[in-house]
């Protein structure tokens, strides 16, 4: 609906490597390619999947090395 009407999807995983998971996974791979945006704490991208999914979906992805480092991306989207 976001899509339909305009509005773009910025994506947030703030969570670290220890807030990945099978269960966690099966989430970003089903959502993160609807997103406009992804900003992401990079201990969360080890394995790269984030960067993977922003790649093949031609996403901006930006890595940041904690979460209060998201701020500043989010004033360049906004």
């Amino acid at each position: 609906i976001a899509k339909e009407k305009g509005i773009k999807i910025v994506g947030l995983h703030v969570g670290g490597e220890q807030r990945r998971g099978e269960l966690s996974d099966k989430f970003v791979n089903a959502t993160v390619g609807e997103c406009d945006y992804l900003i992401v704490v990079e201990d969360g991208n080890k394995d790269q999947l984030f960067t993977k999914v922003a790649e093949e979906k031609k996403i901006p992805l930006v890595l940041v090395p904690k979460i209060s480092g998201a701020v500043e991306p989010l004033k360049e989207i906004f």
